[in-house]
């Protein structure tokens, strides 16, 4: 199985989150970054003093119009950097099936030998006669023998199958939560996102029980606003993802698997008409049949009951 870490799809020549943000061309509406870092401290010197912020609403709304500028293209991008991720991960599974059906081969080889080559073919007998339901024709006690061995194997090709989906699974689970966990995280990280969080959870701190009263209420709940549907575009940017492709991989899986179907069901038929058609195990069934049915112990109980009643029988 592929390590458990991160998929990298940066491309060589690819700027960094910071690097984007840093060399982003700006609107002429939105803010530059020394603007904004500006704005900030001003904002956190008007919050020490007890004072409102001295910036006109006009600047407030273009304040605002920045910032949800800046989450909307890294919302954007994130999705672009998502289709790589998505080809990247299907190819991965591409090769670990081929990877599992090479192996799943050899298990064929091993089970065709095992039932038709193998030089304890009389244990194998043994194992399925005990699972079926005793007869005194022959024919019929073959065809159940036949039928039993195509259960078992068929049974143990699809636990394989299942193990195999159930590995691709994790697999692709993990890269994507350590995938998405990072690109969340870089959005947090900003140097202006941070401080603006950590200036506002602060602010909450200090004026917690008169919040009402509190200076620069009206932009505290301004971020609160933004950063909510932020939390919510998010959280449904990630629910789409997951409910289209991450959990349903098993589509990809039951594809190759149904193609795979087809062939696996001819060779257990094969296996199983030459399994039936073995001289060995007509005269096999002959000794079992011949040989006397075996008395089962009786339980003690049993026996006071037995020894009583011939008690009975002798005293009459």
């Amino acid at each position: 199985m592929p390590e458990s870490k991160i998929i990298q799809w940066k491309q060589k020549g690819e700027n960094s989150d910071e690097d984007q943000y840093n060399n982003e061309e700006n609107s002429e509406n939105e803010y530059t970054d020394g603007e904004i870092t500006e704005t900030e401290e001003r904002e956190d010197k008007n919050l020490i003093a007890g004072t409102n912020s001295n910036k006109s609403p006009k600047n407030v709304s273009l304040t605002e119009y920045w910032k949800r500028r800046r989450w909307k293209k890294y919302l954007k991008k994130v999705d672009n950097e998502w289709q790589l991720l998505n080809l990247g991960i299907e190819n991965v599974i591409k090769k670990m099936i081929e990877r599992n059906n090479a192996e799943l081969e050899k298990w064929e080889t091993q089970q065709a030998h095992k039932w038709l080559h193998s030089n304890n073919l009389y244990a194998q007998y043994a194992s399925l006669y005990k699972k079926i339901t005793p007869s005194i024709e022959i024919d019929n006690v073959i065809e159940q023998m036949g039928n039993k061995l195509k259960e078992k194997i068929y049974n143990r090709w699809n636990n394989l199958q299942t193990e195999n989906e159930n590995n691709i699974r994790k697999w692709v689970i993990e890269q994507w939560n350590e995938w998405k966990n990072a690109k969340i995280i870089s959005w947090l990280m900003c140097d202006w996102k941070r401080n603006e969080n950590e200036k506002w959870v602060q602010w909450k701190n200090k004026y917690r029980y008169h919040i009402k009263y509190a200076p620069n209420r009206n932009e505290y709940h301004v971020w609160q606003k933004r950063t909510n549907i932020e939390k919510k575009q998010w959280s449904n940017w990630v629910r789409i993802k997951e409910d289209h492709y991450i959990y349903n991989i098993e589509i990809l899986c039951n594809k190759e698997k149904n193609a795979y179907k087809k062939s696996i069901i001819k060779w257990i038929n094969d296996i199983a008409d030459n399994f039936v058609k073995n001289p060995q195990l007509r005269l096999w069934i002959e000794q079992q049949q011949v040989k006397p049915f075996p008395r089962k112990k009786l339980l003690k109980g049993s026996k006071v009951k037995s020894s009583e009643r011939s008690n009975i029988e002798i005293n009459a």
